[in-house]
């Protein structure tokens, strides 16, 4: 059955996510030679070990069965609700720990390490801070050349439909065109259309397998903001960079909630006051 959103408020983003994750659900029903059930549905989310990655799966199934069940029996129905009832969202995982992020020789070993196409993947990634759905998105309309500083801005849209610019080096930029050579799309498969998240984060995660390391796409957005904050910029400053809509996100993932007496006193101590 074709997935038909139950939701229609549901963002562009959030229905291509949804759609991409019931996709993968159903994959691995076929590969499993396995028809579906509850129980395979559980036990699918149960083999999801990341906790934000296993609640928005769990949202996509939710809504995904809603559609499926709306015009079944009202025993079928309420079969469906205590199922529901017996599973439980997980609590994410926030604050950003020495596992949950890379140093700069650690992305660079990753590069060096990767087919051609999936290195210019991950300095994107790292360079922009973006979120990977928002990079693969983007046109070659939404990138601004500054040939005089060296820099390529790109205007993106990212979660919440909130739009923002990253930006990546102009060297960087020239060698994505010159690798991917899109009509459309910065980063475009041969058949001219954008890659999906699955395939770029199923690359990365092999290439981080080679190098033993753990990283994903989303660590490589980590990874630019812990070098950001051991550059010694602010929150604010680091929470502007990430596009994130509140400064208390930024606080949570990578201070804990926590500032040094430099980082909140610092400047009054440079006035002299």
């Amino acid at each position: 059955m074709k997935y038909e959103y139950a939701n229609p408020r549901l963002r562009p983003a959030s229905k291509e996510r949804y759609d991409d994750i019931i996709k993968l659900f159903n994959e691995h029903l076929d590969q499993q030679g396995m028809k579906f059930s509850f129980q395979a549905a559980q036990e699918w989310l149960e083999g999801i070990y990341n906790p934000n990655t296993y609640n928005v799966s769990f949202h996509a199934l939710k809504s995904w069965l809603r559609a499926k069940y709306a015009k079944r029996s009202m025993a079928d129905r309420l079969r469906l609700r205590e199922f529901w009832e017996s599973i439980h969202m997980k609590q994410p995982k926030k604050a950003v720990d020495k596992n949950g992020f890379l140093t700069p020789d650690k992305v660079f070993l990753l590069v060096e390490n990767a087919p051609t196409r999936i290195s210019c993947m991950i300095l994107a990634l790292f360079f922009s801070g973006s979120r990977i759905s928002a990079l693969l998105r983007t046109k070659l309309t939404d990138c601004t050349i500054d040939s005089k500083e060296g820099y390529v801005y790109i205007n993106t849209i990212d979660k919440c439909d909130m739009a923002g610019t990253v930006s990546i080096t102009l060297s960087l930029y020239n060698k994505i065109r010159e690798t991917f050579r899109g009509q459309t799309y910065l980063f475009e498969t041969f058949e001219g259309k954008k890659y999906s998240r699955e395939y770029v984060s199923r690359e990365i995660h092999d290439v981080a397998n080679r190098c033993e390391l753990h990283a994903n796409c989303h660590i490589l957005r980590h990874s630019k903001a812990m070098y950001l904050k051991a550059q010694g910029y602010t929150p604010d400053e680091i929470a502007r960079a990430l596009r994130h809509r509140n400064i208390l996100t930024t606080l949570e993932y990578y201070f804990h909630n926590t500032l040094t007496a430099e980082q909140q006193l610092g400047k009054f101590k440079e006035s002299g006051v």
